[in-house]
């Protein structure tokens, strides 16, 4: 049986701690559940794992007072919102080790939705949250509503060249420019500077029956 971590004195979201229930009467579950304080000033219990998972932040008093403040509970974008704030700062969110895990941060003005909303507007049907600068934090500046291709060509193990004051991965220069990708990155690995590489028109191919 599983050793059973002591939860006393911790805080999850508005509830903090104050003791392990002890009333088996009225809640029959396998996991232990903790009587907990909520800023609002009441008294819940709630399982351990629903506290430990992120999944309780509040008595219930948070729900309801963004559903009276914006309307947006539940939509789309506040959805990317939430998942944005757990993998940020929950560590029991699962893809947390590469968001909060590695030093991925919100900015202090976006851990207030109605903020957040302001800045970046509706979440366009097919987009999601993504950083411009996937090195760099959740924050006004970084932030864009991206497709599922823009998304793709933002990682940062794409290959990204910089010329004409832009910086783009090799397939957004083969759009731009028409010249393969193939080509691009053959001319790069040859010592080809970026400018080059993308500006340079490839040369005609010659007929077979040319003499």
């Amino acid at each position: 049986m599983p050793k059973l971590i002591d939860l006393t004195g911790e805080r999850f979201g508005r509830l903090t701690v104050v003791r392990k229930s002890t009333d088996k009467e009225q809640f029959k579950s396998t996991s232990a559940r903790w009587y907990c304080l909520c800023e609002c000033g009441t008294e819940k219990t709630f399982a351990a794992q629903a506290l430990s998972r992120g999944f309780t932040k509040s008595c219930g008093c948070l729900d309801a007072e963004v559903k009276t403040k914006h309307g947006m509970y539940g939509t789309p974008t506040y959805r990317s919102w939430n998942s944005m704030i757990a993998r940020c700062t929950n560590p029991k969110a699962p893809n947390f080790a590469n968001y909060g895990g590695a030093g991925v941060t919100v900015n202090e003005r976006w851990k207030d939705f109605a903020s957040f909303f302001e800045d970046m507007g509706q979440r366009p049907i097919g987009a999601t949250l993504d950083r411009k600068d996937s090195r760099g934090n959740y924050e006004p500046g970084n932030c864009r509503w991206a497709t599922d291709t823009q998304q793709q060509r933002n990682k940062s193990s794409n290959h990204m060249l910089t010329a004409n004051g832009e910086t783009r991965c090799i397939s957004e220069w083969a759009e731009l420019t028409g010249i393969k990708k193939v080509t691009i990155r053959a001319r790069v690995r040859k010592g080809w500077t970026h400018t080059a590489a993308v500006n340079t028109p490839p040369e005609p191919r010659r007929s077979r029956n040319a003499e």
